[in-house]
């Protein structure tokens, strides 16, 4: 799995490298926020809006996404596509108020568990075969 991978230099890679035959997914680019410190977050008054918390993704995000899309077709996991709502945000907090993310990119144990239960793993399934 790669993120960020433009198909044609995992082609060309591949040339070189040969991943044996097997399937390659390309999970896409993550985008949960853009921390410059968490400290806000964590001192912040929290109730029930807290919690409910939205950023709003890139213009830049959303393009190589796409771009990511078009080129890897079948062979693409679309994680912000998953998560994010029709204004092109995604949420700071899961549902049970633990932070998604601790930088913007990376997952927590929370947010990956939340990432988990949105997944379609019907798609998963049919990539392997």
């Amino acid at each position: 799995c790669f993120s960020n991978f433009d198909k044609q230099l995992y082609n060309k890679l591949n040339q070189s490298v040969n991943f044996f035959g097997k399937k390659i997914l390309n999970v896409g680019p993550k985008q949960f926020g853009n921390f410059q410190g968490n400290g806000i977050f964590y001192n912040a008054p929290k109730n029930d809006l807290f919690y409910k918390q939205k950023f709003k993704l890139d213009d830049d995000v959303l393009e190589k996404n796409r771009k990511l899309k078009n080129q890897w077709a079948g062979n693409y996991l679309d994680v912000i596509e998953i998560i994010k709502n029709d204004n092109d945000e995604v949420p700071v907090f899961t549902d049970k108020g633990k932070f998604i993310s601790p930088d913007g990119v990376h997952l927590t144990k929370a947010g990956a568990k939340y990432l988990a239960l949105k997944l379609d793993l019907n798609f998963l399934v049919k990539q392997q075969k």
